[in-house]
């Protein structure tokens, strides 16, 4: 949570087993604007952003294998032939002599 000049931003992402729909996210924005409304945690006025998750980093074997085939967005801390941001599926994880390789 952070505040702009007017009004403060709160971004929440959620995760769950077999992926987060739109319709999570829509009931949980829906829940928790009710809440900070009736409750006034928020004084002021405020953006509630809910999607789900952004991944700062594949750390885990269990993070490849459990966004195998979907839709990933990755940012590499260096130029790999010019490019620092890829999109697309991530296809396939194979873990080999200490090399993660994707």
């Amino acid at each position: 949570m952070h505040q702009m000049h007017t009004r403060w931003i709160i971004r929440l992402f959620l995760d769950k087993e077999n992926g987060v729909t739109l319709a999570d996210c829509a009931n949980i924005s829906n829940q928790l604007g009710d809440i900070f409304d009736i409750r006034e945690v928020i004084k002021g006025a405020y953006t509630l952003e809910v999607s789900s998750p952004v991944l700062i980093g594949f750390i885990r074997d269990q993070d490849f294998v459990k966004y195998k085939n979907s839709k990933v967005n990755i940012k590499t801390s260096v130029k790999i032939e010019g490019i620092k941001n890829f999109h697309g599926i991530l296809l396939d994880y194979i873990e080999e002599a200490g090399q993660n390789l994707f």
